[in-house]
């Protein structure tokens, strides 16, 4: 009777420790990924949009992209990167030898003027949710970092994942026939798509053909025929392949200064050669 006594309590005081381990490790609330200058939490960002807390991801363990196989998730990097002071008075840059490994000169690009210093490459396809999120990230993170908006230069790179996606191929056409007559154009339909897909009401075709008709004041009948000509097609293959030879294998997939980095690290990883001098 003791012995059963003396086990009994063994396995009590096991079980409380066991609670109390797994309330240790589970001390640290989720925090955002990447977002290290002066938003900890998702509920922190405040975007044009007024995207809030319940519409994002919070899962800081995995880095969810699309790829032709479905789902796919990749282990964050570890964060590397301690806070550090945006005001310093000396930037740095891409080392000298780093190169596009995507883009080329006629891709269109966002930010970043002729003292651009920092290059980053995405490969996004319209149709993707993880790409949406890659935006709103983006999108949070340049509206907040006047240092961004100077030196660093955003291509986007077109990867339609058509056997995901079978209208995703047509909607870059129609962005690259808007890009085509205004750049600025461009990117209010960048914003408007990805914005309405992140809020989980993705726009049909007829909904950003009307949206471009309406809102970006462009000559329709020229939209028209650079949508199906086979100069937009052929860029848009063209932009894909690079995609493929530069390792891209679901989206988004994003390159700073020539080198592979996870998405949700965007702002770390620029500030690594943003602060490097």
């Amino acid at each position: 009777m003791q012995r059963i006594t003396e086990r009994h309590r063994l396995h009590g005081l096991l079980l409380v420790f066991s609670l109390i381990f797994a309330l240790w490790a589970c001390r640290e609330p989720v925090a955002l990924e990447g977002l290290s200058r002066g938003a900890d939490t998702y509920a922190d960002i405040d975007t044009d949009f007024g995207w809030g807390q319940d519409d994002l991801q919070t899962d800081s363990s995995v880095e969810p992209r699309e790829t032709d196989l479905g789902q796919d998730t990749v282990t964050s990097e570890a964060q590397t990167d301690s806070d550090s002071s945006s005001g310093s008075a000396s930037v740095g840059g891409c080392p000298s030898d780093a190169e596009l490994v995507m883009a080329g000169p006629q891709n269109s690009f966002h930010g970043g003027t002729e003292r651009a210093l920092i290059f980053v490459e995405a490969a996004t396809d319209f149709r993707c949710p993880y790409c949406a999120s890659f935006a709103v990230l983006a999108e949070e993170i340049w509206s907040r970092r006047p240092a961004f908006q100077k030196y660093v230069r955003f291509y986007f790179q077109h990867y339609p994942l058509e056997s995901l996606h079978p209208d995703a191929w047509d909607i870059h056409a129609m962005s690259v026939a808007v890009h085509n007559q205004d750049s600025t154009a461009f990117w209010r339909l960048h914003d408007t798509i990805y914005g309405a897909s992140f809020k989980g009401s993705p726009m049909s075709l007829d909904e950003i053909e009307t949206y471009i008709a309406d809102e970006l004041a462009l000559d329709m009948e020229r939209f028209q025929a650079g949508r199906t000509s086979d100069e937009t097609l052929s860029f848009i293959a063209w932009s894909k392949a690079r995609g493929k030879d530069a390792g891209v294998q679901g989206t988004p997939t994003v390159f700073v200064c020539g080198q592979k980095i996870s998405w949700s690290k965007i702002e770390d990883e620029v500030d690594k050669y943003l602060l490097s001098k």
